[in-house]
């Protein structure tokens, strides 16, 4: 770039010009003056000079400014440019989106439109659907009444069915028996013979009132207690049972009248022909001459006496072992149904047995194919009298299906084993795989057992065999223990099977037989009620295989029993004292003189399947015993899944189990601990927290503990 500076620049130098040709003059015209003019011409050139070159310099110096400024500046334009180029293009980038943007909104606006035309057409499908399902909700609501309104009329025919059978049958053995005896009487004019006679037309009127109350508890059962039917059925059935023995035992009269008659004779004879206290009067009055003949006299009169005494009693034998055959001929005539049938299946197929039983025809039990969700039962028919077809069996299925609780049941012949076979579908089988997280929304984890049953005191176990029940009660009862922080505590155990392989026990044993437990069970009773207990020591009894020892007892004894034990499940926490029951059998009628609500004092296990027996015998409402079964059902099959996979056997101490724990609040399901996992050595070597005294306490390493209830870390 270049800088002019002419205006300055060319006034000096005009100046400098204009005094040097002054000078000139001024010396041309006084030559006198020379030196001044020469000095003023010299001046005024080197001032010209200077100015040009300081022009010159400046110029060079402000040419290089300007054009560094204007570098500068053409490289902040072009920046400014580019940045301005960018800047456009971004501008027309968001108009153009913006455009982009306007054209889509309007879009959606008239979609918006669409939408909302469509929103209101399904608003009115909906609207319409809401109607039909609202009509259709009325119609259901009507088949389930009218569903319900069936089934309470099914159960209504089914207790009619029972109730009509059953009275025509009590009243057919009780006038059959009635005209019998009469006709006896009439027969025998004995009254040695009448007398068993009278005493059993007095039984058979006892039979009846019994009879009759059992048939008014058939009308008055409700519909969730329909399957009560079946025992009053067996109850009834047991009565006239015990009659039609009691009676065949009065049979073969003329033999049995000959025996009896032999018997007076024999009595009279003694009494007439063997005046033994006289022989011996009279021979002490004889003189010694006649003593000894006599004392021979009286030798065979007593020889004869004995020999009299031993024919009374094989007449009195024969009685009794015609009264035993006749016991074992009506055994002998029952079905034979499958004992100890702890699994479902088994309960099912001995109410089927029973049933048609009921009916005329004997149905034994032959074999089982069981895999939990489904089961076939085998039957044998050949002791009827007649071939039974499949056929005759089916009119019965849809009763049976409502007495049994089950969705599905065939009766069919299968021809290869010779054998009637009934198809049962016992549950619905999972769709999908069963996994841990699902498992524990189910149950409570056996990592929680000991806080959970720490502070219960009466306890009632149940289980099939093999279930675990002795093994679970022992659990049991030790955590109970360790939970009594600052007691004085013991235990003690009445186990009727001590001497069998099975004994695992750790508990002190006291009883060692059936007559032992009745005992037990009656001193515990009395300290109940004399209050005699120390109420600073608690102490727990257990008492295993209680079904066993009550079946021990005769009829009598068995109520005192279950009297004795209702007084312990409803007192015996007031003196401080613990008690445990173990046996098979969910049902509490096996307890004599109790009901489920006496029961509800006390905490009820039921292991494994025995669960679905409980649940079916509670007060629970049908949908919560259809909720319990379903997840009975899954725990179940995880248990058994989780067996297999590890390959345990159910026996096996670390295989999987469960119980449904009921009148510890709501009915709950509980993982049970291993076998063997609290032993009663825990509870004499117990290590307390120093801070809550707590027993629960694990090792903590290097040789320190931790309380689990305060989490407090010790020495140890």
């Amino acid at each position: 770039m270049k800088t002019q500076f002419k205006s300055g620049s060319n006034f000096v130098t005009i100046a400098s010009g204009l005094i040097s040709l002054g000078a000139i003059l001024s010396m041309m015209k006084s030559p006198e003056q020379k030196p001044l003019c020469l000095n003023i011409f010299f001046s005024s050139i080197s001032i010209a000079a200077t100015s040009t070159l300081l022009n010159n310099h400046y110029k060079g110096i402000v040419e290089d400014q300007i054009n560094e400024t204007v570098k500068i500046t053409s490289e902040t334009v072009t920046k400014l440019e580019l940045q301005n180029k960018k800047t456009n293009e971004k501008i027309l980038s968001v108009i153009q989106e913006s455009d982009k943007r306007y054209i889509a909104l309007k879009n959606v606006e008239s979609d918006n439109v669409k939408n909302n035309q469509i929103i209101n057409d399904y608003l009115l499908v909906i609207e319409t659907l809401r109607k039909e399902l609202s009509s259709e909700k009325h119609l259901r609501q009507i088949a389930y009444e009218r569903e319900d309104n069936r089934y309470l009329t099914q159960v209504s025919e089914l207790k009619n069915v029972f109730y009509n059978s059953l009275t025509e049958q009590v009243a057919e053995v009780i006038n059959r028996l009635n005209k019998a005896v009469i006709v006896n009487l009439e027969k025998v004019k004995m009254p040695l013979a009448n007398k068993p006679l009278n005493e059993f037309k007095t039984r058979i009127q006892e039979t009846y009132d019994k009879c009759l109350v059992f048939l008014d508890e058939i009308k008055e059962l409700s519909s969730d207690d329909i399957l009560l039917v079946l025992d009053i059925n067996n109850d009834i059935y047991k009565e006239l049972t015990i009659l039609e023995i009691k009676w065949r035992g009065l049979l073969n009269i003329d033999t049995k009248l000959a025996l009896l008659v032999l018997d007076e004779k024999l009595k009279q004879y003694e009494s007439e022909y063997i005046p033994i206290d006289k022989a011996k009067t009279a021979i002490g009055r004889q003189s010694d001459s006649q003593r000894q003949e006599l004392e021979k006299l009286a030798m065979s009169i007593n020889g004869h006496g004995t020999d009299i005494n031993e024919l009374k009693s094989q007449v009195q034998d024969l009685l009794a072992e015609i009264e035993s055959k006749n016991l074992v001929i009506n055994k002998m005539k029952r079905p034979y149904t499958w004992s100890l049938a702890t699994r479902p299946d088994l309960a099912k197929g001995n109410l089927i047995i029973g049933y048609f039983e009921r009916l005329g025809i004997i149905l034994d039990r032959a074999e089982t194919d069981y895999d939990y969700w489904q089961s076939t039962l085998y039957f044998h028919i050949d002791r009827n009298q007649r071939i039974i077809v499949p056929s005759e069996l089916e009119p019965e299925i849809e009763r049976l299906k409502v007495v049994l609780d089950i969705s599905e049941l065939k009766f069919s012949w299968d021809t290869d084993k010779g054998l009637m076979k009934a198809y049962l579908k016992l549950g619905q089988k999972p769709a999908k795989p069963l996994i841990d997280d699902d498992i524990d929304k189910i149950w409570k984890n056996n990592k929680k057992f000991q806080s959970i049953v720490k502070n219960w005191e009466r306890v009632r176990v149940t289980g099939g065999s093999q279930a675990g029940k002795s093994p679970t009660a022992e659990n049991l009862a030790v955590c109970i223990l360790l939970g009594r922080f600052e007691q004085i505590k013991s235990a003690e155990l009445y186990n009727p099977q001590d001497n069998s392989q099975k004994n695992y026990w750790t508990v002190p044993t006291v009883g060692f037989n059936h007559a032992d437990s009745i005992e037990g069970i009656q001193k515990l009773c009395d300290i109940v009620n004399q209050k005699t207990n120390d109420r600073s020591q608690f102490k727990i009894t257990i008492f295993d295989e209680i079904d066993s020892t009550l079946n021990s007892a005769d009829k009598g004894e068995q109520g005192l029993i279950g009297k004795n034990i209702l007084t312990i499940i409803k007192q015996a926490s007031h003196q401080n004292l613990g008690a445990i029951f173990i046996g098979q059998s969910a049902n509490v009628k096996n307890y004599p003189g109790t009901d489920r609500s006496d029961w509800e004092s006390a905490i009820n296990v039921h292991i494994g399947a025995n669960a679905h027996h409980a649940i079916t015998n509670s007060n629970e409402s049908n949908d919560e015993k259809t909720r319990l079964k379903l997840q009975a059902d899954k725990l179940i099959e995880y248990c058994q899944e989780k067996n297999n996979e590890l390959g345990l056997l159910k026996t096996d101490a670390k295989a999987f189990r469960f119980a449904l724990v009921m009148g510890d609040s709501k009915p709950y399901f509980i993982q049970l601990p291993d076998f063997g996992q609290f032993t009663y050595g825990m509870v004499e070597n117990a290590v307390k927290c120093p801070a809550c005294n707590s027993t629960n306490v694990v090792s903590n390493g290097k040789g320190r503990k931790k309380c689990k209830d305060c989490k407090k870390d010790f020495p140890g």
